[in-house]
């Protein structure tokens, strides 16, 4: 009686699952790197707001096709060249001193356009 050797099929199989999940972290690694490049497009115009103190401003901007930009849609939308690159949060982000002064100046929001449409 001729007893199987079952070691040659075990290795094929590790085999193949090492393949696959290599190829897997290969292509997720290229969306990755995809999404990374899109967040940091060139803009032709930056809208910019600072302020100094604790209070939250927010920055809203519309395109001639009436796209919104918010702190509630970081992105105007299907066809919109505008978004939202930085909401400042007012006095969650302010630092104070142990004088009470305030440490940290980095009230700021931008919204990138990153092209122009034929509008007012």
């Amino acid at each position: 009686m001729r007893t199987k050797n079952i070691v040659p099929f075990v290795d094929v199989l590790f085999t193949f699952l090492l393949v696959f999940v290599s190829i897997t972290m290969l292509l997720k690694a290229k969306v990755d790197s995809d999404s990374a490049s899109y967040q940091q497009q060139n803009a032709i115009y930056l809208i910019v707001l600072n302020w100094e103190g604790k209070a939250d401003l927010d920055l809203w901007s519309k395109d001639p096709q009436s796209h919104l930009v918010s702190f509630h849609r970081r992105e105007g939308g299907q066809g919109s060249l505008f978004s939202l690159n930085r909401d400042c949060l007012g006095s969650e982000t302010t630092e104070v001193g142990e004088f009470g002064e305030i440490v940290s100046k980095v009230n700021e929001e931008i919204i990138a356009i990153r092209g122009t449409f034929i509008g007012e």
